[in-house]
C-alpha cells in the first residue's frame, strides 16, 4: 500500500515550448477571404465573418446595434421562429456584434450538422428580412436598455472618460441615448445591411476540424455571393485630441451612494517594440487579484469591492485605465492611493517572488489561449484587427518570461509616472 507524503508540495514546473499554430490565408473568386486553424480534435467547429465597418465609421453609429440584433429575426426565405428551431434542434448557437470598425458574426456547431446550419447562417447574414415590425422591436428593447444603463455611475463615467480621451467630437465620445434608437427605420437597418454585409467581401476565419466537406460547404454558400452591389463603408479611424498637461471631469449624480473613477493615461499604441514591457507594469500595478492597486485601496485600505488597472489597444490609439467605484467620501483617497501604487513601483524594485507569482499568471494565462482552436483563433482576430504583424504570441511569452524588477520599475517610470492623467468621475464625491 502507497502512502502519500502530505507534507512536502509538489513541485513547481515552470510553462516552456508553447507556440501558437498560425492561420492558413486564401481568397475565393468573389474576393472572400479565408483563415482557417485546422486545430480541432473534435468533430465541430466555429465560423466568425468579420465584415469591415463599425460603429465609428457612419455618423449615424445607433443603426449598428440594431442591424445585428435584428439579423437572426426572419430572411427572405425563413421567419425568425424557423431559425431558432433548425438552429437548436441541430445543436448550433450564433452571435452578433457591433464594434468600433468591424461587425463579427458567428456561428458554433457540429461538423455532422453543418448541411442544416451553415447555409442558414449564411442565409441569415446575406438575405436578412429587416421587416418594420423585427426593427422596431429591437429598437424598443435597445432604447429601453440603454436609458437604463445610463442612469448607472459606471457608465456615465465612461462617457465622460470618452469625452477626455477623444475629445468631445470624435465619433468614439459620442453618447447615445434612447431616443436615437428609436428614430431607426427598417429602411435604414437595409441601407446599412447593403453597405456594410454586401458591399465589402468579409473575412471569414474557420477554427475547430475543418474538412474538406466542411470548407467546400463555406465556399459554395459565402462563394457565390456578389459584394459588388453595394457602396462599402471605409474605415474611419481619428486620432484622439486630450489635453496633454491632463483634465478632470465631473458628472454630479445627487442621489447615488457610490462614486465610479475612471482615469485613461496616453500610451503606446500596439505596434510599438516596448508596448509589452508597459503592459507588465500595468499588469503589476492592478492587472491581477494581487496587484498592488488591490492589495493597498482593496485589501488594505477597504475603499472598493475592486480595482483594475489594463491597457486597451485601439486603432485610435492605446490607453491604460485604471477603473473602480467606491464611497463618495473615499474619492480622493482613491485617487491619492493610485499615486502612491505607482510611485513605490517607479522608486523600489519589486521582489523576486512577486515577479515570479506575476509571470507564471501571465504564462498561465497565455498557456490558456491554447486550450481550444476557438481561444487560438480569438487571439488571431483581435491582432488582425489592429494590425498586428508577426509573432505576437511568441513575443508575449518571451517577455513574461525574460520579465525583471528592473524592467517594471523602468517602464513605470517611462510609461506611468510622468504621463498625463486624463480622470473621469461620476457620483456625489463628498470631498
Amino acid at each position: 500500500m502507497t502512502t502519500l507524503d502530505r507534507t512536502t508540495p509538489p513541485g513547481v514546473t515552470e510553462l516552456s515550448g508553447m507556440k501558437l499554430p498560425p492561420l492558413s490565408r486564401h481568397t475565393l473568386p468573389n474576393g472572400v477571404r479565408l483563415a482557417i486553424l485546422d486545430a480541432g480534435s473534435q468533430p465541430v467547429s466555429r465560423i466568425t465573418v468579420i465584415h469591415g465597418g463599425g460603429k465609428l465609421d457612419i455618423d449615424r453609429p445607433e443603426l449598428y446595434p440594431v442591424l445585428t440584433g435584428t439579423l437572426s429575426e426572419g430572411t427572405q426565405s425563413m421567419s425568425g421562429a424557423a431559425i431558432a428551431e433548425t438552429l437548436e434542434y441541430n445543436g448550433a448557437w450564433t452571435s452578433f456584434n457591433a464594434g468600433r470598425h468591424n461587425c463579427v458574426s458567428t456561428l458554433y456547431g457540429l461538423n455532422s450538422r453543418a448541411q442544416e446550419t451553415i447555409p442558414v447562417f449564411a442565409d441569415i447574414l446575406t438575405r436578412p428580412a429587416l421587416t418594420p415590425e423585427a426593427t422596431g422591436t429591437q429598437c424598443k428593447k435597445i432604447a429601453a436598455a440603454t436609458d437604463l444603463s445610463r442612469k448607472k455611475v459606471s457608465n456615465a463615467a465612461s462617457e465622460e472618460i470618452n469625452i477626455l480621451a477623444y475629445g468631445p467630437e470624435h465619433p468614439a465620445a459620442r453618447v447615445l441615448t434612447g431616443e436615437d434608437f428609436l428614430s431607426v427605420s427598417a429602411d435604414d437597418i437595409r441601407r446599412l445591411h447593403a453597405r456594410a454585409f454586401l458591399g465589402t467581401p468579409p473575412t471569414i476565419y474557420l477554427a475547430g476540424q475543418i474538412t474538406d466537406e466542411l470548407l467546400g460547404l463555406v465556399e459554395k454558400c459565402f462563394g457565390q455571393t456578389d459584394y459588388t452591389a453595394g457602396n462599402g463603408i471605409s474605415r474611419r479611424v481619428i486620432a484622439p485630441e486630450y489635453n496633454p498637461a491632463g483634465d478632470r471631469r465631473l458628472r454630479l449624480m445627487p442621489d447615488s451612494m457610490q462614486t465610479a473613477i475612471r482615469i485613461a493615461i496616453p500610451t503606446l499604441p500596439r505596434t510599438a517594440p516596448d508596448y509589452e514591457n508597459m503592459r507588465l507594469a500595468t499588469i503589476a500595478l492592478g492587472g491581477y487579484f494581487g496587484s498592488r492597486l488591490m492589495a493597498n485601496i482593496r485589501e488594505d485600505k477597504g475603499y472598493t469591492y475592486g480595482i483594475s488597472a489594463f491597457p486597451t489597444p485601439r486603432l485610435e490609439g492605446t490607453f491604460i485605465n485604471i477603473e473602480c467605484q467606491t464611497d463618495n467620501s473615499h474619492v480622493n483617497d482613491v485617487l491619492r492611493e493610485t499615486e502612491t501604487e505607482i510611485a513605490r513601483l517607479a522608486e523600489t524594485l519589486m521582489p523576486d517572488e512577486e515577479i515570479t507569482g506575476i509571470r507564471r499568471l501571465l504564462l498561465s494565462s497565455l498557456a490558456s489561449v491554447l486550450d481550444s482552436p476557438f481561444s487560438m483563433l480569438d487571439f488571431h482576430i483581435n491582432l488582425d484587427a489592429l494590425g498586428v504583424t508577426g509573432d505576437s504570441y511568441t513575443r508575449q511569452v518571451e517577455a513574461a518570461t525574460a520579465m525583471t524588477p528592473a524592467i517594471i520599475r523602468e517602464a513605470t517610470v517611462k510609461y506611468l509616472v510622468d504621463a498625463p492623467r486624463l480622470t473621469a468621475l461620476a457620483g456625489a464625491p463628498k470631498d
